[in-house]
Formats: C-alpha cells, sequence, structure tokens
C-alpha cells in the first residue's frame, strides 16, 4: 500500500468528519456520533486531527463556507479519492497545502467550533473508559475489604460464623 492510500480506518475517518461539513445545524447527538465512532478506530486523536485540518477541511469547507443547501452525506470515493490525490507528492499540492494558513484564517472561527466539540466528547468518552476499567478492581477491593471486616455490627455474628467454619474445615 502507497504512502498515499487510505487505510480502512482512515476512510472511516474521513467519513466520519464528513458528518461535519454537512450543511446543516449540528446537534449534542451529532457530535456524540462522531466522536463514539473516532473512538472506535485504531487512529490517534492527534492522527484524526490533522486528519481534520490537512485532509477533510481542506476539500470540504467551501461545503459550509457557501450555503448551497443541505446535504445528506458526501460521496466517499470521491471524497477518499481527493484525499489521497492531494496526499500524493507534487507542486499542485505543495501550493495547495501552503494556502492552508489563510484559509485557516478566513474559517477557523466557524470550522473551529466543530472539531472542538469533537475532541471534547472524544476526551470525555477517553475518561468514561479508563474509569470503567478501573471500577472492577476497585470494587473487588472494596467488596474483599468488606469480607475482613464486617461495617455493619448485625453481620459480625454471620461474619464470625462464616470464619468459624471455613476454620473448622481447614483443622479436625
Amino acid at each position: 500500500m502507497s504512502e498515499t492510500t487510505l487505510t480502512a480506518d482512515e476512510r472511516s475517518c474521513c467519513h466520519l468528519l464528513s458528518e461535519l461539513f454537512l450543511d446543516i445545524v449540528l446537534e449534542d447527538d451529532d457530535y456524540k456520533y462522531v466522536a463514539t465512532g473516532l473512538r472506535e478506530l485504531a487512529l490517534s486523536l492527534d492522527q484524526i486531527e490533522h486528519m481534520f485540518w490537512y485532509e477533510v477541511y481542506p476539500i470540504l469547507i467551501y461545503n459550509i463556507a457557501i450555503t448551497a443547501g443541505e446535504w445528506i452525506q458526501f460521496d466517499m470515493d470521491w471524497l477518499c479519492g481527493e484525499i489521497e490525490t492531494r496526499r500524493a507528492k507534487t507542486l499542485l499540492n505543495a501550493i495547495r497545502t501552503s494556502w492552508l494558513p489563510i484559509s485557516w484564517g478566513l474559517w477557523s472561527g466557524m470550522v473551529s467550533k466543530l472539531w472542538d466539540e469533537v475532541k471534547k466528547r472524544y476526551l470525555q468518552l477517553q475518561e468514561r473508559s479508563l474509569q470503567r476499567t478501573a471500577i472492577p478492581f476497585s470494587h473487588r477491593r472494596i467488596r474483599s475489604d468488606s469480607l475482613l471486616t464486617p461495617q455493619d455490627p448485625s453481620t459480625a455474628i454471620q461474619f464470625s460464623h462464616r470464619r468459624m467454619r471455613s476454620d473448622s474445615l481447614l483443622t479436625p
């Protein structure tokens, strides 16, 4: 696979990021959908952000910059083909890339909000994922501690009874 060819995850990333450039009012669920899909890809947040600003943005910015009616979605073969073409090291692509900072200056106010909303939700999902993996360990620790020292005095009898039974099984 050449360096200009998009991987399956990069294609999926392009599809998800293109949702942000449709000429529609995006709602919270739209941002969550995009962020959730991006979290499932084998791409880092830095790679995704690079694809947003350097590959998807230059091709799709004019769809939201110039109001031309609502689109349902972009043709993914077309979008990915455009990105692969622009990845090739040619003079034309070097010139296009040199104009990006000017384009960002013109449209970044509008587009930065889109990226910031997705990034915020992506990081929230990442944090929740980390918390979920930590809960089972701490939950087990709490349960084992509660078996060693009963918190409720009414369970002290049951606790000592269980302990005596297990001790009696070990020594005749």
